[in-house]
């Protein structure tokens, strides 16, 4: 189901590099806290100021949104619920339900005007991984996208994990199905405890899983023939009726289905929970080397709102975190969905196939929507994604050259991105513009070096300067 759609992505023009933005947290701020630096939403921050920014996007219903939702009407099985999707799209058909999700997973982190809440999801989709693309989960995934990650993104993280716990997607994923009493399974109860609350070295034993597995027999979903298909049933018959003891708790209740929400408030209420899922968010949003004492506040946060991830969030970007972050230096390599999301939120790019073109690059990248495998989700680590330079090359000159498929970038973009620059401050302003940021030294000689060499500023050398900016470390990592 693909329209013929167009989608011109344009920018008010960025402001020059000035000295005092040196000092000026806000452009740390959104390279953390969004899908791509992006000089509209600059101004917006500066107007609002961190915390006023970050309270703007903690509220993201509040923003309007209509460049993002013109995007994704063209993909209709987004409002489906599973058995819609599955009468709309039989057979071979499912694949292009899961084409739209990803496809509007890269729409919505280039349109939005909730960065925040993008940047979370995508933090979510890798904490609570379903692997989209074998047979059911075509379309399971989808309304577990909707209603599970993106409903509870800043919300309570008990009742996040509850919806994850009970969506069909992750009921199928992690084998929920194939949990009976006669050979209770215990795929779910493993990762709940190493992945999703306590983590690997959270106290938990391989007691506390098998006897969780057993509180979990009977959690089902409806089968497509029902009428109601993915939606949450438990099974009495299913369901193992023994008393279990699950983190040193006993457990014996009546009524079989408590007893697997009794372990999700077990592992939601863990210290080590609090300790794990906190610190994972301050290492996705700060980095690796975030200081104990970030760690701290994040974890006293959690533990004095109860899990409330929004006011986490706000924790871990107010403006003394983002000033030591700054401080400390350190910068991140874009995975390949922020890598290309940057690109579309800094250029004005013509994108003619619904994000066709880009999703099946993100494949070529190793970070297709929906697709790793194992429940551990993409990595977030740096040496893994610098192992796609290649790719990623590719991809840029594909772009400027004209040669991606549905994408491209016109002389009149790349003019407006260079209004106001004469050629003394052409390179700076050029980085600062794209990027958010000052250029190294030696980023800065390369296409400083090109400029100069020019007998005059035409598109054809703007485009190539923009295409060493976009392949140089500067605006590679964040």
């Amino acid at each position: 189901m693909q329209s013929n759609s167009r989608f011109t992505f344009s920018r008010v023009p960025r402001p020059a590099a000035s000295p005092t933005d040196k000092a000026n947290p806000v452009s740390t701020l959104l390279h953390r806290a969004t899908m791509g630096f992006d000089g509209r939403e600059l101004a917006r921050a500066r107007s609002l100021g961190v915390n006023g920014w970050v309270a703007e996007q903690l509220d993201p219903s509040a923003i309007d949104d209509r460049q993002a939702d013109l995007a994704l009407a063209a993909f209709p099985s987004l409002a489906m619920t599973g058995q819609e999707a599955f009468d709309a799209y039989p057979g071979g058909a499912r694949f292009d339900c899961a084409y739209e999700l990803q496809r509007s997973i890269v729409a919505r982190a280039a349109l939005s005007r909730r960065q925040l809440l993008e940047r979370t999801v995508d933090f979510w989709r890798d904490h609570f991984n379903v692997f989209q693309l074998d047979g059911t989960r075509y379309v399971l995934r989808t309304p577990y996208e909707r209603d599970v990650l993106r409903q509870h993104a800043f919300g309570n993280f008990r009742d996040l994990l509850g919806a994850v716990a009970k969506s069909a997607a992750m009921l199928n994923y992690l084998n929920g199905e194939r949990n009976l009493v006669s050979a209770p399974n215990e795929n779910f109860p493993r990762e709940l405890l190493e992945l999703h609350t306590l983590g690997v070295n959270g106290g938990y034993t391989e007691l506390d899983i098998s006897e969780s597995a057993r509180c979990f027999t009977g959690w089902r979903y409806h089968a497509s023939s029902t009428g109601m298909y993915g939606i949450f049933t438990f099974v009495p018959a299913q369901h193992d009726t023994g008393t279990k003891t699950v983190l040193g708790t006993s457990i014996s209740e009546p009524d079989g289905a408590l007893e697997g929400e009794i372990v999700l408030d077990l592992a939601a209420q863990h210290p080590a929970t609090a300790r794990f899922v906190s610190g994972k968010l301050a290492r996705w949003f700060l980095g690796s080397d975030v200081p104990q004492d970030t760690l701290d506040r994040a974890e006293a946060t959690w533990n004095s709102t109860g899990g409330d991830i929004a006011e986490v969030i706000r924790t871990l970007l107010a403006e003394r975190e983002l000033r030591a972050l700054m401080a400390r230096g350190s910068r991140r390599v874009k995975r390949p969905m922020r890598l290309i999301t940057s690109l579309m939120r800094t250029l004005t790019v013509d994108v003619t196939d619904d994000f066709a073109g880009f999703t099946s690059r993100l494949s070529s990248l190793g970070q297709q929507p929906g697709g790793w495998v194992t429940p551990d989700g993409f990595p977030d680590d740096d040496v893994h994604w610098a192992s796609t330079a290649t790719h990623r090359m590719h991809l840029m000159v594909d772009l400027f050259e004209g040669t991606l498929n549905g994408a491209s970038v016109a002389d009149s973009s790349l003019t407006q991105l260079a209004r106001g620059l004469g050629r003394a401050e052409l390179t700076d302003g050029l980085f600062w513009r794209l990027c958010g940021t000052r250029p190294s030294a030696r980023d800065r000689a390369v296409v400083e070096t090109m400029v100069a060499g020019a007998p005059a500023i035409t598109p054809d050398v703007l485009r190539e300067a923009v295409l060493w900016i976009s392949l140089s470390p500067t605006f590679l990592t964040h």
